[in-house]
């Protein structure tokens, strides 16, 4: 995590530039990290208070006799959300978020499980009709516990089972 800032004395244009390109640096960079992944947001809103202050400054002006260090101010370019950069980072993160979301709101639909339940041949959905239950996963057929009614084997393991 880093902090950058920038510091004056900047004209309006030049203030408007800055803070838009780190605006932006910000919403497509800020996230990455656990902490940053919440900090972002509010250094999003205090950089936008700050962004008041730079809007009111007066336009830039030239002072006979005094050499810029800049020819020119700068030009503020698009709104912060007009620019790809800043919607890069918020899509991603979006993605992420949404990805989550799915696993952890999906239905296991894994039946081969200790506890999962079979037709003797197949495995299926407790919810289903079945006759059985898987009571241990072992590596051969002697491994299964003295009270397993059947076995079955795919996928390289060894699926015990009682009858229901």
């Amino acid at each position: 995590m880093s902090f950058l800032h920038m510091k004056g004395p900047f004209c309006r244009d030049c203030g408007l530039a800055m803070f838009r390109q780190m605006t932006s640096n910000t919403l497509a960079f800020g996230w990455w990290g656990w902490l940053s992944f919440f900090i972002t947001p509010v250094v999003v809103l205090i950089n936008l208070v700050r962004r008041g202050k730079v809007a009111s400054l007066a336009a830039p002006q030239r002072v006979p006799g005094i050499v810029p260090q800049i020819p020119a101010p700068l030009n503020p370019g698009k709104p912060v959300l007009g620019r790809v950069r800043s919607w890069v980072g918020v899509a991603i993160v979006l993605a992420i978020l949404i990805g989550f979301i799915a696993v952890v709101t999906s239905p296991t639909t894994t039946y081969n499980q200790v506890g999962g339940c079979t037709n003797n041949t197949e495995f299926v959905s407790c919810d289903s009709p079945h006759d059985g239950k898987i009571i241990d996963i072992v590596d051969n057929e002697n491994q299964c516990p003295s009270r397993s009614d059947f076995v079955l084997t795919g996928d390289g393991r060894v699926y015990c089972g009682v009858n229901d």
